[in-house]
Order: structure tokens, then sequence, then C-alpha cells
């Protein structure tokens, strides 16, 4: 009689073991650590797979993108810590909300939950993780986005309010000089000397040195918005300017430039006016800040099982590769 209870103990105790092993799953491989909490390598694949879909990444550059993503990922994490602290960010609830939502939608394809995480390569703390994310960054956009438009505005308003700037400037180019742009950035800093030290007048070096045919109008380029009319490198550093302020050497697609702002008509526009465009710039820029705010004291840990940013230099870092 003992003989077979000690026999049915031991079969049922096989029993529960196969069946914790068939049932336990396999934690998957973290890609960094955010104060502890996990970063799944598996978050920064379907990111990968999901870009791969709509636009073509060639294999040389594909660690760079998922070293990319993967930073995305980690900022993701530190807004939404700074978001819980708030308290306004998504409650288990609603997470579980959506889940059966998706759950239904999966069944719908015949698939159970746990077929359709696989068939997007991510896990289903993965999709909790995605879900509340969603909904929590746009709960809490919609609590601040309002004054967060104004905000923007308002810090960006010499670019958004409608002001135009008039600027001059001197073009230094290859086929004149017969240089590259590292001696033509060298040339114009000594022609910015000359000018800084009143040897020569900007106008005219404009007229001796530049190649552009603004040369003839002592390197006059009249007024021009913010955006949409000259190159976004060249519009930034001239609106970037105060009145009478030269620039230093700025290499473009079409040279090395410097170039003086001699006038500033300031814009009348509201930012009621452009709530619509400055929506996408500002919930960035939201994003931005909360982020930067707790990388100050965040501990970050990457564990090399996927390629990454170096916080302090950017420099990618590979996995190591196995010895075995």
């Amino acid at each position: 009689m003992a003989g077979m209870l000690l026999h049915t103990l031991v079969a049922a105790r096989a029993a529960w073991a196969q069946e914790n092993k068939d049932t336990t799953k396999e934690v998957p491989p973290l890609a960094a650590t955010v104060d502890g909490e996990p970063v799944y390598v598996g978050e920064v694949d379907v990111l990968v797979y999901n870009l791969q879909k709509t636009r073509q990444v060639v294999p040389a550059g594909l660690n760079k993108a998922r070293a990319e993503i993967l930073n995305q990922v980690i900022n993701r994490r530190l807004a939404e810590r700074a978001i819980r602290r708030e308290g306004t960010f998504v409650t288990k609830a609603q997470i579980d909300k959506e889940i059966d939502k998706i759950k239904t939608q999966a069944y719908g394809m015949r698939l159970s939950l746990d077929q359709y995480v696989a068939k997007r390569r991510i896990t289903v703390d993965v999709l909790r993780h995605e879900v509340g994310w969603n909904i929590g960054w746009a709960k809490y956009l919609e609590a601040k986005l309002g004054e967060a438009l104004e905000g923007y505005f308002n810090e960006h308003r010499k670019e958004l309010d409608g002001t135009l700037v008039r600027a001059s400037h001197i073009l230094l180019r290859s086929d004149r000089f017969n240089e590259s742009v590292p001696q033509l950035l060298a040339r114009a800093e000594k022609v910015r000397e000359e000018i800084e030290s009143g040897t020569i007048t900007f106008e005219q070096a404009a007229e001796k040195y530049s190649a552009g045919p603004s040369r003839h109008t002592k390197g006059d380029l009249g007024y021009f918005p913010r955006y949409a009319v000259m190159t976004e490198d060249f519009s930034k550093a001239a609106f970037d300017l105060k009145k009478d302020e030269l620039s230093k050497p700025l290499a473009t697609a079409f040279g090395v430039h410097l170039i003086k702002v001699t006038d500033v008509k300031p814009g009348t526009k509201q930012w009621t006016e452009s709530a619509a465009q400055l929506k996408s710039p500002a919930s960035i820029d939201l994003f931005d800040k909360l982020v930067k705010k707790e990388r100050e004291s965040a501990k970050i840990e990457f564990t090399g099982k996927c390629p990454y940013l170096k916080p302090d230099t950017n420099e990618l870092v590979l996995p190591a590769r196995s010895s075995q």
C-alpha cells in the first residue's frame, strides 16, 4: 500500500514537473535596463521589423538602426516613468481592456493571444508595454498639449510667427578656388577675420570673394521666412543670428557661406493660428524634455545582447561574438 502511494506521488510530481516545463516561458533576452526595469531585445526587433516594412534598411546600416531604436525604447521608458509620477498614466484596467480587444481580433484570425504575439515577433509583456504606452501617451498629450503648444510657439516665435529676415552672404565654392571643403572653411575663417578686424567690409568681401550671383548686390539675398525658401542649414543659421551679426563659416551643398543678417521684420501670427501645425513638433518637444530630465538621474545599463550607442559619445557598440 505504502509502495503504491509512493509510486503515485512520484508519478504526480513527474507529471507536474513536465507540465511546469511546458508552460513556463523562457525569460526573453534583455537589451538594457532602466533603473532595473527591463528593456527586451524583442521590443527592438519588432520595431526594426516594422521599419524594414516601410523603409529599406541596407544590411550595413542595420546595427545602427537597431541601436537607435533601442535608444528610442529607452527614451519611452524614461518618459513613461515621468508621467507615472504625475499620476496621469494608464491603469492596468485600461491596458486589460485593450488587450481583450486584441484577443478578439486574434480569435477572428483563428489565433490565440500567444500565437498572435509570436507572429508579431514579440511577447505578451512587450505587447502590454506597447499598448500601455500608446494609451498613456495619448492621455498625457490630451492633458498637456494645449499648454505645450503655446510654450513651444513662444520658444520658437521667430520661426513660427511669420518673421522675415534679410540676409547677405559670401559664398566660397570649390570650382572657383580649386579647394576641398576643409580648405574652403579655413579660407572663409580668414575672410571672416578680415571683416571682423575692419580690414575689409562685408560688402567689399562679397564683391571680392563670393562665387554667388548676389556678389553683384554686395551679397544681399533679400527677405525670406524661416522655412521653404532657403535650404534648412542656411535658413537655421540665418535665423539664429542677431541683426548685424556675422556667422561662422557654414558648409552646405552649395559651398561654404559667411552669413550676415541686415534686418529683421517681426511677424504678427499668434500660436492659436498655427495650432494644427504645432501639434507634431510640440509633442516631440514635450517628449524630449521629459526624457532629458529623467536621464539626469536614471541608471541605464546595457547587456550587450543588442547593438547600442554609448551615452556620452554615441559610438556604436556591437554585441560580442560568442566564443563557442
